[in-house]
């Protein structure tokens, strides 16, 4: 008789697709682990305890592979907002053993559909994708996502990875979306390009002696800020706040802080979610008077997360607040991603969101393969960087050459 290999016996076992129950949580991990060698930034596959009561609880969603032995050969993971009936999907890993089956497809495929099957259905799902090579955005693609936004060195593997947003949205999830406003002009190119792929209403656009005709003169100074580095006293306040109807600005969805930027009074506080791993930071609350503009503060943000070693910073701003917009182009932050009908309003209403990002690194497009309609986002934010990070000298230069 032939000896057969392990991957001969593989070939003729059933993969069974289904959602991770209590008691697979060892499983899961034991595979990231394999995969990643200990270095995947998800607390939660350090932590078994933790991981049982995610699986248990049934918010979040996790979907595995497995073979006729019980071994997980793939995995995956919903997050759910149940307030704003979002998700995203993230964290796909296949065992080698495993590979050339369609599993992360498959996968990706169950979750929608039990997302759906819901009482309560999940309107959108979104997920950012590499763009080092062309398979994953294909991958999205091809299970009706739709593209919205490019996010040039936003994490660093072995270089520096521009990643895609892609979101799903469920047949209803658009019907209700907010649309008296007028757009930013600065954001009318980014604006076109998701309309071409979602097919969005046209939307009115306001210029720029009409944005500076609403501004407001400030009335106090900047105080002094100072950063505060104790995850637990900065979850702690962040949530008091939030409670207490003192943080409006604080829709970033399933990020919870771990830094804060404060003044000594706490009239001006700035949470922050960052990644040691690779420096990347994102801004999930604001608490400040409202004589107190976006501009000004999120430069100095900047200017202290810069000196502390952050290489790359992203907001996110409602796409129908120009001057909070306004100001944050001050501030030289770039337009990536329109997302529209991100956030579920209490009135029933969806709301566009502008997803901005500043980056300290030099822009490096020489390892990607995009496709679609990701290269013209990669185009409209190279011109928008342009536009708002050069002197417009040099944009003048570049007209002569």
């Amino acid at each position: 008789m032939a000896f057969r290999t392990v991957c001969d016996i593989l070939s003729g076992m059933e993969t069974q697709v289904r959602l991770a129950l209590p008691g697979d949580e060892a499983k899961i991990a034991s595979l990231y682990h394999h995969i990643y060698q200990g270095t995947y930034p998800d607390p939660l596959l350090g932590n078994i305890s933790a991981l049982h009561e995610v699986l248990k609880n049934g918010q979040d969603l996790w979907v595995i592979a497995m073979d006729e032995r019980g071994f997980v050969g793939a995995c995956l993971n919903y997050r759910v907002d149940n307030t704003h009936n979002l998700a995203k999907v993230s964290g796909a890993v296949v065992h080698p053993e495993f590979r050339g089956q369609n599993l992360t497809q498959k996968l990706i495929h169950f979750g929608l559909k039990e997302l759906q099957n819901r009482g309560n259905p999940v309107q959108v799902v979104y997920a950012t994708v590499r763009t080092v090579t062309a398979a994953p955005q294909k991958l999205t693609e091809s299970l009706g996502f739709r593209r919205l936004g490019i996010f040039p060195n936003t994490h660093k593997t072995q270089d520096w990875e521009t990643h895609g947003l892609v979101a799903f949205f469920g047949e209803d999830a658009l019907k209700h979306r907010f649309e008296d406003f007028r757009l930013h002009w600065q954001l009318a190119r980014l604006y076109s390009i998701v309309q071409s792929e979602t097919g969005l209403g046209k939307l009115q656009t306001a210029r720029p002696e009409e944005i500076e005709r609403r501004a407001k003169n400030r009335s106090a100074p900047l105080p002094e800020l100072e950063i505060i580095d104790a995850p637990g006293f900065v979850r702690y306040r962040f949530e008091a706040l939030k409670t207490d109807g003192r943080l409006p600005v604080s829709f970033f969805p399933f990020h919870l802080p771990n830094l804060l930027i404060t003044s000594a009074d706490q009239k001006v506080e700035v949470f922050l979610s960052l990644q040691k791993s690779d420096q990347h930071c994102v801004i999930v609350g604001i608490h400040k008077p409202p004589e107190i503009y976006h501009g000004e503060l999120y430069t100095r943000v900047c200017q202290i997360l810069r000196d502390r070693g952050v290489r790359y910073i992203e907001t996110l701003v409602r796409a129908d607040k120009l001057l909070t917009i306004n100001e944050t182009l001050k501030a030289r932050f770039i337009p990536c991603a329109y997302f529209p009908g991100f956030q579920l309003h209490p009135n029933g209403n969806r709301l566009d969101f502008v997803v901005f990002s500043r980056t300290f690194e030099q822009l490096d497009f020489s390892n990607m393969e995009l496709s679609g309609t990701n290269l013209e986002y990669l185009k409209q934010y190279y011109q928008s960087w342009k536009e708002i990070s050069l002197n417009p000298r040099i944009l003048g230069m570049e007209d002569h050459v």
